[in-house]
Order: C-alpha cells, then structure tokens, then sequence
C-alpha cells in the first residue's frame, strides 16, 4: 500500500465509524484485527471491535470525527482527532484523541486508540436511562 491507499484507508475507517456502518468496518478490518482502547485497557477482537461501535452508536445521537491529522508511515498511520459528540438530549462534549494503525493488503491489523479518558464517563451519560 502506497502512502494514498493508507490515507484513504483511515478516512474510510473513520467515516464508517462515524456512520455506524459496521458492514464497511467489517471489510477494512483484517479477521485478525487486535484493537486496543485506552478506556477498557483492553485489547478486543474484531467481533468485540465491531460491538462496541454499535454500542457507541446507541448512546449518542451523532458522532464526529472532526480536525483529523493524519500522519502516515510504512504500513499504517497516525490519526489526531477530535471525537465530537452530541448526546440523545441534545448536549455536546468533545474527546481528544489519537489513534495508531498498522494495516496490510487493504485491512486494519492493529489499532491502539487513545481518547482523553476524563470526558469519557461523561458522554457516555447520553444514553436515556
């Protein structure tokens, strides 16, 4: 993969989690895939991977990923980003973070995301009781 495939392989990722669309991060996925969160500290399989944007999906009304900085490197990229969320009352909060991927023949292999874990709880809270 060449440094456009490898951009446009993260901005495909991103839009599709933006979007819910868990068909699309299906694909760009590798099987194999190992994402890692800062939030759980835990390292996740695909399945697990493709729960928890759904689950994300239901807690808040829209998600964003807004000023996207993308760095790339051999075989994977760098993205900063600023996760804008508007919770289903209508409140916003935004999450700082970064998120590393190594990716191989067309797929994610491995994503490390980072996110400013202080806010996290907070957004959460936007899922009706």
């Amino acid at each position: 993969m060449d440094e456009h495939d490898i951009r446009a392989l993260c901005h495909r990722y991103m839009d599709a989690v933006e979007a819910a669309d868990l068909d699309t991060i299906a694909r760009l996925a590798s099987p194999e895939i190992r994402y890692w969160d800062s939030v759980t500290a835990e390292e996740h399989d695909h399945g697990a991977l493709l729960a928890m944007v759904k689950a994300g999906a239901k807690a808040v009304e829209r998600r964003s990923y807004d000023s996207r900085q993308i760095h790339v490197f051999d075989h994977g990229f760098m993205a900063q980003y600023a996760l804008a969320l508007t919770g289903r009352d209508g409140s916003t909060t935004t999450l700082w973070g970064a998120l590393t991927a190594r990716c191989f023949d067309g797929q994610l292999t491995r994503i490390d995301d980072y996110l400013d874990a202080t806010k996290f709880d907070r957004a959460l809270l936007f899922a009706p009781a």
